[in-house]
């Protein structure tokens, strides 16, 4: 019996954009416009007639010859992103939100999932800019003891790079969320519904994040007048001491029953504040097995606008990082240094909003 044979496979680079304008009925200069940005600010084409243009590319399987045009001086409209190979959900969002604002403003990407090792790091970047990427963003420096590892190691491949949330590195590009404004911004809601014992529920003090945190819990108790105690500092790591490989998967059922315990048996806390919404929903089911009413007895507000926070009863108040701000903030960045621009002159830090719920 004979095999079947394959389809025969195309070979879109033998499509040049000289075919693509043949097919739209349009000239070489538009069609090299729409689909390679060329001509910016001499050439216009109209929106009926680029979607021609893009519909007869897609027809045709036209691939754009990204080392030619690098060797003309063209940009490959391509970005490289940088994502820690155990990302959370955060960062899939970050990601996916990177990508649309990317492709908004005529980029692609090419992603990797990495650990923070200085070798793989610096073979990775090596590798993006062998593959005609632009310009590159990084979702993977914020680990204790991995960030000077990550940022100095790309920095030392490329300076087209934009970082998520502020590096170590003080002359590294960054975007970032101002947590601890959302943290100040929960402890005076708090204050305001009559709450008076307040609690803070953190990983730990070394990943980025956490410490912009205490420092906004601390400073916002303190510009109200009120004591700042440390037992109603929970830090997870000072009761499991803290590993890459289980930052994100050791915060159980048993954490949860163990941080309510000490914040409310033997702090007294009347309002407990976590670190994520993941561990308010934990916070929230121990509180019920204890027999603890939510939120008559006990305030507990999450971060981060998880969409578990909807899940729950009570649904869950939260801080919203506005992530989509932040991703449009940080390609547009990118592409600025890509093109030698002068940087935007907004804040690095975007400013989180309060999302009502009903657990405070």
């Amino acid at each position: 019996m004979a095999k079947k044979m394959a389809p025969k496979a195309n070979h879109p680079q033998s499509i040049t954009i000289a075919d693509v304008a043949k097919k739209a009925s349009v000239s070489r200069a538009a069609a090299s416009h729409v689909l390679l940005g060329s001509g910016a600010g001499k050439i216009r084409v109209g929106k009926d007639t680029a979607n021609r243009i893009r519909k007869a590319a897609t027809d045709l399987d036209y691939v754009p010859n990204q080392v030619a045009r690098q060797l003309a001086g063209a940009s490959s409209k391509l970005l490289g992103v940088l994502v820690d190979s155990k990302a959370n959900d955060l960062n899939h969002t970050r990601l996916m939100l990177i990508e649309s604002e990317a492709r908004q403003m005529g980029y692609n990407l090419l992603i990797s999932y990495e650990q923070p090792d200085k070798q793989a790091i610096d073979s990775l970047a090596r590798n993006f800019l062998m593959r005609g990427v632009a310009g590159i963003l990084c979702i993977h420096h914020v680990y204790p003891n991995d960030s000077d590892t990550v940022v100095e190691s790309l920095l030392n491949v490329t300076n087209k790079a934009i970082f998520i949330d502020e590096p170590t590195i003080s002359n590294a590009e960054w975007v970032g969320v101002d947590y601890q404004t959302g943290v100040e911004m929960l402890v005076d809601r708090l204050i305001k519904n009559g709450r008076r014992r307040i609690a803070l529920v953190l990983p730990d003090t070394q990943w980025y994040q956490p410490p912009k945190m205490l420092h906004g819990y601390k400073a916002a108790l303190k510009r109200h007048g009120m004591k700042v105690f440390k037992k109603l500092q929970y830090i997870h790591s000072e009761r499991v001491p803290y590993t890459r490989d289980n930052y994100y998967d050791d915060f159980n059922e048993q954490a949860a029953d163990n941080a309510l315990h000490a914040l409310t048996q033997e702090a007294s806390a009347d309002a407990i504040i976590c670190f994520d919404d993941w561990f308010a929903s934990s916070l929230i089911s121990s509180a019920k097995k204890a027999g603890i009413t939510i939120p008559s007895e006990l305030a507990i507000t999450g971060f981060g606008n998880y969409r578990i926070r909807q899940h729950v009863t009570p649904t869950i108040t939260s801080v919203d990082f506005q992530l989509n701000l932040l991703a449009k903030q940080a390609v547009l960045r990118l592409i600025n240094l890509i093109e030698n621009k002068e940087l935007p002159s907004t804040p690095n830090l975007i400013t989180p909003l309060i999302i009502e719920g009903s657990s405070d």
